[in-house]
């Protein structure tokens, strides 16, 4: 999981962004969040250090990699994450380390506790020389400790009824000092400096998406500002619906402000670009012509309708062979559809 907590999944409805429809997800926070349930099929106990060594000494010996037997869900993968060393042969602190402790917790539950982190120190010894597999086991241990010590910070979980984004930035800081406890400066970047940039971002983001002082094209470009402040691989990660569907929700809002095409303009070349803005136009032009060519069309199948001196067979007739030459064939489904409504 890169990140422990994503705060926003955007909605996936639509293609285009005039497609009806579209639920309002932009303030509702991402099931894998912190601020949802933890990451783990149960809670980490307060581990005893003693007896936590104890049990895994006995576990371990089963273990020779920590890839014997492993749990139905880790089998047939890839073990996720590894070492980084310097040249003296020394841990560094790296994402991938983390990303390596999450692989085989993913299994708890399936295996007790004991036995995850008894394959995790037999894996850490069968890849690393002596000094670097203590490094990696001591960092291990203070993972572990962290994680426990996270789950009890329940009690500033914030309500995921009521999006309370104060009280959101405080569970984030409770984290962060809680991370000072465990980890020096230097681990606590390589294993949570790409999950705090994201979760500032999508702070911030929300902040911004919620603000009652800025209209919609001014929310745009401020969420332009946000994206271009993170790093490319996360600009290129951005999913295009995501962009739809905050295109859509902000393009709601100034249809509702009767905005003029200079403003729409301007939203749209914030969140897609001067191409994309150019092509919606496009699309806009595109569809206003054919709402006038259909209002026109109904206003002269109605006359037909009305028209006394007509029998219903030679209405029908007229009124298909006008559609006829008024409509290709695609365009006669969409007309014979609106005629229906």
């Amino acid at each position: 999981m890169r990140y422990l907590i994503g705060l926003i999944l955007l909605a996936f409805f639509g293609f285009v962004w005039w497609l009806a429809g579209q639920d309002d997800l932009e303030r509702q926070v991402a099931p894998n969040s912190a601020f949802t349930s933890g990451q783990w099929s149960e809670p980490l106990p307060i581990l005893d250090k003693n007896l936590l060594e104890q049990n895994t000494l006995e576990s371990g010996n089963n273990f020779k990699t920590g890839l014997e037997n492993l749990a139905s869900s880790l089998r047939d993968t890839e073990v996720d994450g590894g070492f980084v060393l310097d040249e003296r042969g020394r841990l560094l602190p790296s994402f991938r380390t983390r990303q390596l402790f999450d692989y085989f917790l993913s299994a708890q539950g399936e295996e007790p506790l004991v036995t995850v982190v008894a394959r995790i120190i037999a894996y850490i010894h069968h890849q690393l020389p002596s000094g670097a597999a203590q490094e990696a086991e001591a960092l291990l241990h203070n993972y572990l400790d962290f994680l426990a010590e996270a789950d009890t910070l329940e009690s500033v979980k914030p309500n995921m009824h009521q999006l309370d984004l104060g009280q959101m930035r405080g569970f984030k800081q409770e984290l962060k000092a809680l991370r000072h406890s465990y980890f020096d400066i230097a681990t606590q970047e390589a294993f949570f400096g790409e999950e705090d940039a994201y979760d500032d971002y999508t702070l911030s983001r929300l902040e911004v998406l919620n603000s009652e002082h800025l209209n919609a094209a001014e929310k745009a470009e401020a969420i332009a500002v946000l994206t271009a402040q993170m790093p490319l691989a996360f600009q290129e990660e951005r999913n295009e619906l995501e962009q739809l569907s905050m295109l859509r929700q902000l393009t709601d809002e100034l249809q509702q402000q009767n905005a003029d095409d200079k403003t729409f303009y301007r939203l749209r070349s914030a969140l897609v670009g001067e191409a994309g803005a150019q092509r919606l136009a496009l699309l806009d032009q595109q569809r206003a012509q054919w709402q006038q060519r259909l209002a026109s069309w109904q206003d002269e199948r109605q006359r037909l309708l009305s028209n006394g001196n007509l029998s219903d067979e030679d209405k029908a007739e007229q009124i298909d062979a006008l559609r006829a030459q008024r409509f290709n064939e695609q365009e006669v489904l969409r007309v014979r559809f609106a005629e229906r409504q």
